[in-house]
């Protein structure tokens, strides 16, 4: 669950169609923390086909946004992954608004396989 917690007047949050990324454009970097290392996964911009990407312009406190961020299911047709990210506005003159703020709460769901 993402939601901003004031209106959004730059950077706004985006999300992929997680269909339209394929695992060839997908990179693992390092991320390293004082205690421990891990992996991000970053999207390289389109080899091929064009990538899907939607925002809500002017994203108020009230729209809430949920999305699937990872899912472990192999089945064919079922994205692994939804990239998202928050991104500058080329519309937008650099240096207005203000700075986005938000709350990010990630829940695990488990369920039965059908």
């Amino acid at each position: 669950m993402w939601r901003p917690i004031r209106p959004i007047t730059r950077d706004p949050f985006a999300v992929s169609d997680a269909r339209s990324i394929p695992d060839s454009d997908l990179v693992f970097v390092p991320v390293r923390f004082p205690d421990h290392d891990t992996e991000a996964v970053e999207v390289r911009p389109p080899t091929n086909s064009p990538h899907k990407w939607y925002f809500k312009d002017q994203q108020q406190p009230d729209d809430v946004l949920f999305f699937k961020q990872v899912d472990s299911s192999t089945k064919p047709g079922v994205p692994r992954r939804v990239p998202h990210c928050a991104f500058k506005d080329p519309e937008l003159p650099e240096g207005t608004g203000e700075p986005r703020m938000s709350i990010e709460v990630r829940a695990f769901v488990f369920y039965d396989e059908d």
